[in-house]
């Protein structure tokens, strides 16, 4: 078996999404309740920007999406959420 480190692409996403759903809820277990855990998704994710942007980095185990880059909390699922509600999506209200 072979491991090596590529920039994600679009076509990634169907297979980070399950990856990102486990490490959210693996690495908040020992701080946040199931519930919390749950609403946390709704601004945790993997970044699309990040992707569109070349910044966003995938462990490709032969041929097969493995090992997501850390995205900072608050990805573009907030940013969505935001613009969707009327505010700029550069932050102000």
């Amino acid at each position: 078996m072979s491991l090596s480190i590529r920039l994600a692409a679009a076509e990634d996403v169907p297979a980070l999404e399950p990856l990102v759903d486990v490490s959210i809820d693996r690495n908040q277990r020992a701080f946040l309740t199931p519930d919390e855990i749950a609403s946390s998704r709704a601004i945790m994710g993997v970044d699309h920007q990040l992707i569109e942007d070349d910044t966003y980095y995938v462990g490709d185990v032969t041929g097969r999406c493995s090992i997501p880059r850390a995205t900072p909390p608050g990805s573009e699922r907030c940013i969505r959420t935001r613009t969707s509600r009327g505010a700029a999506s550069g932050g102000s209200s």
